[in-house]
């Protein structure tokens, strides 16, 4: 079933498939050819299935994931926010506070391209303090 949604509701989509690792939402809001670039890694996705096992990779090491973003400016075919994200990384028991940028261009109403850098602070575990 494909979904139809406005340019400021798909970024908060993807925020959603990502705070749930919703492979079946990914898949609704990505173009089958669409390309993941991930900046500060110098890496880029191609294809809904490599997107989908990047994810599956950091559901699999992101535990306590929080994200929140900024206002989203809409520019014709082009979505950009920024964000926040926060997780334990399981796999190097240190705590990831991710601030960063995103920068989605649209084609037939799904992501075609999605761009984003950040920048990354890592905590030991020990030293931080759950409110929940």
């Amino acid at each position: 079933m494909d979904f139809t949604f406005s340019n400021s509701s798909l970024i908060e989509k993807y925020f959603l498939a990502w705070s749930n690792y919703d492979l079946d939402l990914l898949e609704n809001i990505f173009s089958d050819g669409a390309q993941y670039v991930i900046l500060p890694r110098k890496k880029t996705l191609v294809g809904i299935d490599s997107i989908k096992e990047y994810w599956i990779r950091n559901s699999k090491r992101q535990s306590r994931l929080k994200l929140s973003w900024g206002n989203i400016v809409n520019n014709n075919d082009s979505v950009f926010t920024d964000f926040i994200a926060e997780f334990d990384d399981i796999t190097i028991s240190k705590h990831m506070i991710i601030t960063g940028t995103i920068c989605m261009l649209l084609e037939c109403n799904k992501i075609n391209l999605l761009s984003e850098y950040y920048t990354k602070i890592e905590l030991k575990l020990s030293d931080v303090f759950y409110d929940d």
